[in-house]
């Protein structure tokens, strides 16, 4: 298939030509999987698509602030920021945009917003 023009494979020209008849599940992470795109992938392959939930992978930091910086407790939302050794260190020679994409301690603003629960899973609740 070539690339489409527009946004998510499921509006790919090519999409309804995909033999999805041995397709067992549709997962969605690092975004909240909204209920008329879950819908469209129903009528697509058969499957509602199901958000992703669980453990930050292994090394990054993960943190959850409001709009003032201040670190959220566990169940309140929060924007998700994150630093560590697969995370960028900003856009090359680009100062403005790093001062509006990382934090003063360095964590880079995903715009997700998500919720950590009492087991330390990281659920996306919505995407700014």
């Amino acid at each position: 298939m070539k690339p489409s023009k527009s946004t998510g494979l499921g509006v790919h020209p090519e999409i309804k030509e995909v033999d999805f008849s041995h397709l067992k599940a549709l997962l969605g992470g690092g975004a909240a999987i909204i209920e008329t795109v879950s819908n469209r992938w129903k009528a697509l392959a058969g499957k509602h698509v199901t958000e992703g939930c669980g453990l930050p992978v292994s090394s990054p930091d993960v943190i959850l602030l409001d709009d003032n910086d201040n670190q959220m407790p566990t169940g309140e939302r929060g924007e998700v920021c994150t630093s560590g050794l697969q995370v960028m260190k900003g856009d090359w020679k680009k100062p403005e945009a790093n001062k509006e994409a990382f934090t003063k301690g360095g964590y880079f603003r995903t715009g997700n917003i998500g919720i950590f629960d009492e087991a330390g899973f990281l659920r996306i609740a919505a995407t700014r």
